[in-house]
């Protein structure tokens, strides 16, 4: 994931996000909120947002290559507020496992 994050910056369809949610933290929100939605046992989670409004399609094309190129267990993309909401509240679960007991003790 990290190699395709690499990738899609140095290239020419710049996102306006790009996160990753590395395995520890992907296995920590899956324990804590298995709902979530979070592929369970992934090495990784990569969010790539674009918000042109001209060529918007042809960036997520070439960011779905990218991760297809770095083998991407699977692909989704969205272009409805709705979900794209939904996969941005994905990475603000982080947050919420950080401060759970279970897997921060102070």
């Amino acid at each position: 994931a990290m190699a395709a994050a690499n990738e899609i910056m140095a290239g020419p369809h710049r996102p306006s996000t790009l996160e990753l949610l590395d395995a520890v933290v992907v296995d920590a929100v899956c324990r804590l909120r298995p709902d979530a939605g979070l592929p369970a046992g992934a090495g990784a989670w990569l969010l790539v947002l674009t918000d042109a409004r001209v060529g918007g399609a042809e960036d997520v094309a070439e960011y779905a290559r990218v991760c297809r190129v770095h083998d991407a267990v699977s692909l989704d993309a969205a272009d409805d507020p709705e979900q794209v909401a939904l996969f941005k509240t994905y990475r603000m679960l982080c947050n919420e496992t950080l401060y759970a007991d279970s897997y921060l003790r102070l």
